[in-house]
Protein backbone atom coordinates (compact mmCIF):
# COMPACT_ATOMS: atom_id res chain seq x y z
CA UNK A 1 0.00 0.00 0.00
CA UNK A 2 2.96 2.58 0.26
CA UNK A 3 2.96 5.81 -2.02
CA UNK A 4 5.65 5.34 -4.80
CA UNK A 5 4.89 9.08 -6.54
CA UNK A 6 3.32 11.37 -3.87
CA UNK A 7 2.34 14.75 -4.68
CA UNK A 8 3.54 17.70 -1.57
CA UNK A 9 5.05 19.83 -1.99
CA UNK A 10 1.53 19.08 -3.46
CA UNK A 11 1.67 18.97 -7.05
CA UNK A 12 5.19 18.94 -7.02
CA UNK A 13 5.77 15.58 -8.12
CA UNK A 14 3.29 15.14 -10.96
CA UNK A 15 3.73 13.36 -14.00
CA UNK A 16 4.89 16.51 -16.30
CA UNK A 17 5.93 20.20 -15.59
CA UNK A 18 4.61 23.03 -18.00
CA UNK A 19 5.70 27.10 -17.67
CA UNK A 20 4.73 28.97 -20.49
CA UNK A 21 5.29 26.76 -23.17
CA UNK A 22 8.36 25.20 -21.30
CA UNK A 23 8.26 21.01 -20.57
CA UNK A 24 10.51 20.68 -17.56
CA UNK A 25 11.07 16.88 -16.97
CA UNK A 26 12.09 14.85 -14.47
CA UNK A 27 9.69 16.69 -11.86
CA UNK A 28 11.62 15.34 -9.19
CA UNK A 29 15.37 14.19 -8.33
CA UNK A 30 16.34 11.82 -5.72
CA UNK A 31 20.36 11.01 -5.11
CA UNK A 32 21.41 8.19 -2.78
CA UNK A 33 25.01 9.20 -2.74
CA UNK A 34 27.39 8.13 0.23
CA UNK A 35 29.74 10.68 1.65
CA UNK A 36 32.59 11.33 -0.93
CA UNK A 37 30.78 9.77 -4.07
CA UNK A 38 29.49 11.96 -6.81
CA UNK A 39 27.04 11.62 -9.50
CA UNK A 40 25.42 12.82 -12.39
CA UNK A 41 21.88 13.08 -13.76
CA UNK A 42 20.10 15.39 -16.68
CA UNK A 43 17.22 17.52 -16.74
CA UNK A 44 15.50 18.52 -20.45
CA UNK A 45 13.90 21.18 -21.17
CA UNK A 46 11.44 21.36 -24.37
CA UNK A 47 10.60 24.59 -26.33
CA UNK A 48 6.99 23.74 -26.83
CA UNK A 49 6.09 27.52 -28.24
CA UNK A 50 6.17 28.58 -31.71
CA UNK A 51 8.79 30.99 -31.10
CA UNK A 52 12.49 31.13 -29.60
CA UNK A 53 13.15 31.30 -25.98
CA UNK A 54 16.32 31.76 -23.89
CA UNK A 55 15.75 29.60 -20.73
CA UNK A 56 17.98 30.50 -17.45
CA UNK A 57 18.53 27.40 -14.64
CA UNK A 58 19.61 28.37 -11.22
CA UNK A 59 19.85 26.45 -7.72
CA UNK A 60 18.12 27.76 -4.30
CA UNK A 61 16.30 26.07 -1.81
CA UNK A 62 12.89 25.30 -0.04
CA UNK A 63 11.21 24.44 2.96
CA UNK A 64 7.54 23.67 3.96
CA UNK A 65 5.47 24.45 7.19
CA UNK A 66 2.95 22.43 8.93
CA UNK A 67 0.43 23.17 6.25
CA UNK A 68 2.32 22.37 3.64
CA UNK A 69 2.78 25.43 2.01
CA UNK A 70 6.36 26.04 0.46
CA UNK A 71 8.73 28.66 0.88
CA UNK A 72 11.78 29.64 -1.29
CA UNK A 73 15.01 31.32 -0.26
CA UNK A 74 18.88 32.31 -1.46
CA UNK A 75 21.44 29.35 -1.62
CA UNK A 76 23.22 30.00 1.90
CA UNK A 77 20.84 30.01 4.60
CA UNK A 78 19.14 26.64 4.90
CA UNK A 79 21.03 23.96 7.07
CA UNK A 80 19.65 21.46 4.94
CA UNK A 81 20.94 22.53 1.97
CA UNK A 82 22.92 20.72 -0.61
CA UNK A 83 22.93 23.42 -3.00
CA UNK A 84 27.11 23.87 -2.83
CA UNK A 85 27.17 20.21 -3.98
CA UNK A 86 25.65 20.92 -6.77
CA UNK A 87 26.64 21.84 -10.05
CA UNK A 88 24.89 22.62 -13.73
CA UNK A 89 26.59 22.65 -16.85
CA UNK A 90 24.69 25.02 -18.37
CA UNK A 91 23.07 28.03 -16.62
CA UNK A 92 22.02 29.55 -19.65
CA UNK A 93 20.26 27.93 -22.51
CA UNK A 94 18.69 28.78 -26.08
CA UNK A 95 15.90 26.69 -27.48
CA UNK A 96 14.11 26.64 -30.95
CA UNK A 97 10.50 25.98 -31.54
CA UNK A 98 10.02 22.40 -30.75
CA UNK A 99 13.74 21.87 -29.69
CA UNK A 100 14.91 20.46 -26.80
CA UNK A 101 18.07 20.35 -24.43
CA UNK A 102 19.44 18.56 -22.19
CA UNK A 103 21.43 19.58 -19.12
CA UNK A 104 23.60 17.57 -16.66
CA UNK A 105 23.42 17.97 -13.03
CA UNK A 106 26.63 16.95 -10.97
CA UNK A 107 25.41 16.11 -7.34
CA UNK A 108 29.35 15.93 -5.40
CA UNK A 109 28.55 14.85 -1.77
CA UNK A 110 31.66 16.22 0.67
CA UNK A 111 33.14 13.63 2.99
CA UNK A 112 31.17 15.10 6.33
CA UNK A 113 28.04 14.31 3.83
CA UNK A 114 26.35 12.20 6.47
CA UNK A 115 22.55 13.68 6.37
CA UNK A 116 19.47 14.00 3.99
CA UNK A 117 19.87 17.39 2.18
CA UNK A 118 17.89 18.94 -0.31
CA UNK A 119 17.19 22.10 -3.21
CA UNK A 120 15.43 23.05 -5.79
CA UNK A 121 16.54 23.62 -9.28
CA UNK A 122 14.37 26.75 -10.92
CA UNK A 123 14.21 26.84 -14.61
CA UNK A 124 12.17 29.95 -15.73
CA UNK A 125 12.57 32.68 -19.07
CA UNK A 126 15.80 33.75 -18.83
CA UNK A 127 14.38 37.67 -19.68
CA UNK A 128 12.27 37.24 -15.95
CA UNK A 129 15.12 36.47 -13.70
CA UNK A 130 14.27 37.70 -10.58
CA UNK A 131 15.37 37.00 -6.65
CA UNK A 132 14.64 33.00 -5.51
CA UNK A 133 13.61 35.09 -2.42
CA UNK A 134 10.67 36.62 -4.23
CA UNK A 135 9.48 33.67 -6.05
CA UNK A 136 5.96 32.86 -4.88
CA UNK A 137 3.05 33.03 -7.02
CA UNK A 138 5.45 33.34 -9.98
CA UNK A 139 6.99 29.88 -9.52
CA UNK A 140 5.19 26.88 -11.08
CA UNK A 141 5.18 23.43 -9.14
CA UNK A 142 3.55 21.12 -11.60
CA UNK A 143 1.27 23.54 -12.55
CA UNK A 144 0.42 25.01 -15.71
CA UNK A 145 -0.27 28.51 -15.17
CA UNK A 146 2.82 30.55 -13.95
CA UNK A 147 6.23 30.87 -15.72
CA UNK A 148 8.86 29.86 -13.52
CA UNK A 149 9.36 25.99 -12.55
CA UNK A 150 10.55 24.39 -9.58
CA UNK A 151 12.65 20.87 -9.65
CA UNK A 152 12.80 19.42 -5.89
CA UNK A 153 16.36 17.85 -5.63
CA UNK A 154 17.30 15.21 -2.76
CA UNK A 155 20.27 13.60 -1.86
CA UNK A 156 20.51 10.65 0.89
CA UNK A 157 22.86 8.64 2.08
CA UNK A 158 21.73 5.10 1.79
CA UNK A 159 22.89 4.64 5.37
CA UNK A 160 21.77 8.35 6.64
CA UNK A 161 19.26 7.53 9.26
CA UNK A 162 16.40 5.32 10.00
CA UNK A 163 12.99 5.61 8.32
CA UNK A 164 10.55 6.52 11.57
CA UNK A 165 7.35 8.64 11.44
CA UNK A 166 4.51 8.81 13.96
CA UNK A 167 0.88 10.26 13.98
CA UNK A 168 -0.59 12.46 16.88
CA UNK A 169 -3.01 14.86 18.03
CA UNK A 170 -6.10 13.69 16.02
CA UNK A 171 -8.86 16.38 17.08
CA UNK A 172 -11.70 18.17 15.76
CA UNK A 173 -11.63 21.75 13.75
CA UNK A 174 -13.97 23.79 16.46
CA UNK A 175 -16.83 25.65 14.67
CA UNK A 176 -15.87 25.31 10.67
CA UNK A 177 -18.68 25.19 8.77
CA UNK A 178 -18.08 22.20 7.34
CA UNK A 179 -17.06 19.27 10.07
CA UNK A 180 -12.84 18.80 9.99
CA UNK A 181 -10.42 16.87 11.86
CA UNK A 182 -6.72 17.41 11.74
CA UNK A 183 -4.38 15.26 13.10
CA UNK A 184 -0.34 15.78 12.65
CA UNK A 185 2.35 13.72 10.61
CA UNK A 186 5.60 14.25 12.39
CA UNK A 187 8.96 12.89 10.53
CA UNK A 188 11.10 11.76 13.24
CA UNK A 189 13.84 9.82 11.01
CA UNK A 190 16.55 10.84 9.11
CA UNK A 191 15.34 10.49 5.49
CA UNK A 192 12.40 12.33 3.35
CA UNK A 193 9.35 10.28 4.28
CA UNK A 194 6.34 9.77 1.77
CA UNK A 195 3.37 7.17 2.42
CA UNK A 196 -0.75 7.40 2.72
CA UNK A 197 -3.38 8.19 5.46
CA UNK A 198 -6.31 5.92 5.67
CA UNK A 199 -9.45 7.18 7.24
CA UNK A 200 -12.20 4.69 8.39
CA UNK A 201 -14.95 5.85 10.46
CA UNK A 202 -16.24 2.64 12.48
CA UNK A 203 -20.35 2.85 13.78
CA UNK A 204 -19.73 1.58 17.58
CA UNK A 205 -23.73 0.31 17.52
CA UNK A 206 -23.47 -1.83 14.08
CA UNK A 207 -20.08 -2.22 13.59
CA UNK A 208 -20.07 -1.09 10.01
CA UNK A 209 -17.31 0.87 9.03
CA UNK A 210 -17.05 3.99 5.93
CA UNK A 211 -13.71 4.47 4.68
CA UNK A 212 -12.71 7.87 3.52
CA UNK A 213 -10.55 8.90 0.61
CA UNK A 214 -6.98 8.15 0.86
CA UNK A 215 -4.60 10.94 1.42
CA UNK A 216 -0.66 11.02 0.33
CA UNK A 217 1.47 13.10 2.21
CA UNK A 218 5.22 14.16 2.11
CA UNK A 219 7.09 15.26 5.08
CA UNK A 220 10.90 16.12 5.25
CA UNK A 221 13.43 14.99 7.85
CA UNK A 222 13.01 16.92 11.34
CA UNK A 223 9.44 18.48 9.84
CA UNK A 224 6.19 17.43 10.26
CA UNK A 225 2.65 18.21 8.55
CA UNK A 226 -1.16 19.04 9.58
CA UNK A 227 -3.39 17.32 7.42
CA UNK A 228 -7.22 17.37 7.31
CA UNK A 229 -9.93 15.07 6.81
CA UNK A 230 -13.78 16.20 6.03
CA UNK A 231 -16.58 14.27 7.68
CA UNK A 232 -18.20 11.69 4.78
CA UNK A 233 -21.52 13.37 3.53
CA UNK A 234 -24.45 11.24 4.14
CA UNK A 235 -22.63 9.18 6.78
CA UNK A 236 -25.39 8.05 8.62
CA UNK A 237 -26.16 9.29 12.33
CA UNK A 238 -24.66 7.42 15.08
CA UNK A 239 -21.31 7.26 17.54
CA UNK A 240 -18.37 6.21 15.57
CA UNK A 241 -14.76 5.94 16.41
CA UNK A 242 -12.76 7.78 13.45
CA UNK A 243 -9.37 6.25 13.12
CA UNK A 244 -6.61 7.58 11.05
CA UNK A 245 -3.67 5.02 9.84
CA UNK A 246 -0.25 5.74 9.14
CA UNK A 247 1.35 3.83 6.07
CA UNK A 248 4.39 4.80 4.90
CA UNK A 249 7.04 1.75 4.76
CA UNK A 250 6.66 -1.81 4.33
CA UNK A 251 8.92 -3.05 7.18
CA UNK A 252 7.30 -0.14 9.31
CA UNK A 253 4.26 -1.27 11.75
CA UNK A 254 0.74 0.76 10.86
CA UNK A 255 0.36 3.23 13.16
CA UNK A 256 -2.77 5.05 14.14
CA UNK A 257 -4.70 7.56 16.17
CA UNK A 258 -8.80 7.14 17.40
CA UNK A 259 -11.31 10.15 17.78
CA UNK A 260 -15.23 9.32 18.96
CA UNK A 261 -17.23 11.34 16.93
CA UNK A 262 -20.92 11.77 16.98
CA UNK A 263 -23.07 12.61 13.92
CA UNK A 264 -26.23 14.23 14.50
Amino acid sequence: MKSIVTSCLYMLFSLSIFAQNLNVTPTKINFNLEPGETYQTEIVVRNTATTKQKVNLRMGNFSLDAEGASSFSDANNNAYSCVEWMTLSQSLIELSPNKSKKIKLTMKVPANGTTTRWAMVFVEPAEEQSSVALADKSLSLGTSVTTRVGIPVFQSPRNSGTIKADIRNLKEIPNDSIRTFVTEVVNEGGKVIEGELYTVYSNIQTGEEVEAAIQTFTVLPRGSRNYRFVLPENLPKGKYILTVVLDYDDDADQEGVRLNVTVD
